[in-house]
């Protein structure tokens, strides 16, 4: 199979593109203008990716969409976003351009493909926002009410999919991903921020103080490893026009998740609640149903918590260790 991802050079990306290329198919793939190729790294020295399978553009550029879908491909996974909700805030502008009109852009040079490849839109379980106002499991019936410009964007982009299917017959299926969480996270999410802090912390005294927002939301944690073995399994079984919550079906509160990551750590930290990170509309619970996506594909997470967790500092470990001795080689699993 040849395949396309847009947000190739990303957290769930690259780890997509591994996966897919460890099936042996032949994978292609769009970053973003600023992005690096580390995620990509190990796929391109050993030669299962090439540099020049992978272009570094805007997304909205029509050009360069026409170009990376030259040759048709079997399959489209259209993940690149801007996904920080607090640079949302910041620059929402930004985040509608990258997330929207980006999308669209994809969509409008998919209509002139013969034959269309199906495509798998990766939304978030963000759009679902005030819509969960209860402790029930969310399913995909839940109405999209976005409390942020992020997932605004997302819920702008999900709709714009679902018009592309109703009005231009586009196979375009739709996933409602929950938080994912792993190795290759960048800061600015919970797991990668406590996991950078105790990591720096275990080699500077002097970055003992551990600073948190809110602990007590409840979220529904997936390891990105297992997400992106279900993209691929509802681009080949999932219905176009349909969509699918991924989830693990599991609450876990960001305490649980903070407590697994020290608990990890020999060192002491003293925890601060810092009000620059508190989030101006939080929700408090928020975890998914995958009762459809598993009755579909048979698909549940096999990943455990604990090795999630593992993974996830020893990156950061990793991360600390190649800055401290920029000379040293590492490989990020």
């Amino acid at each position: 199979m040849n395949v396309v991802i847009t947000g190739i050079t990303g957290f769930a990306g690259s780890h997509l593109a591994e996966y897919l290329i460890r099936k042996g198919h032949h994978v292609r793939g769009l970053g973003a203008p600023q992005d690096s190729l580390t995620h990509l790294d190990t796929l391109i020295s050993n030669g299962y990716l090439q540099a020049n399978d992978i272009i570094l553009s805007d997304l909205e550029d029509r050009t360069v969409i026409k170009h990376l879908l030259n040759p048709i491909p079997d399959f489209l996974y259209h993940l690149a976003a801007q996904a920080s909700v607090p640079r949302a805030w910041e620059n929402p502008r930004e985040t509608f351009r990258i997330n929207v009109l980006g999308t669209l852009t994809l969509l409008e040079c998919l209509r002139e493909l013969r034959p269309c490849p199906k495509m798998l839109y990766v939304s978030s379980a963000d759009v679902y926002g005030a819509s969960v106002n209860s402790s029930d499991p969310i399913t995909e019936e839940f109405p999209m009410h976005p409390l942020n410009p992020y997932s605004l964007s997302k819920a702008s982009a999900d709709s714009l999919c679902q018009q592309a299917f109703l009005r231009h017959g586009l196979p375009v299926i739709r996933v409602r991903p929950f938080n994912h969480i792993g190795p290759r996270q960048c800061v600015g999410f919970a797991a990668a921020d406590f996991a950078s802090q105790i990591a720096r912390g275990e080699v500077d005294a002097d970055c003992r103080q551990l600073h948190v927002g809110k602990l007590d939301a409840i979220r529904d944690f997936t390891d990105v490893r297992d997400m992106v073995k279900a993209y691929e399994l509802a681009i080949i079984f999932g219905e176009p026009g349909a969509v699918y919550n991924i989830c693990s079906g599991v609450g876990r509160s960001l305490q649980e998740l903070l407590d697994g990551l020290l608990a990890l750590s020999s060192i002491l930290f003293d925890v601060v609640q810092d009000e620059s990170l508190m989030r101006p509309t939080e929700i408090p619970y928020c975890v998914g149903s995958n009762r459809l996506f598993t009755e579909l594909t048979g698909w549940s997470p096999e990943i455990p918590w604990s090795q999630t967790l593992v993974d996830i500092l020893e990156d950061h470990r990793q991360q600390v260790a190649s800055k401290s001795s920029p000379n040293k080689f590492t490989i990020i699993n």
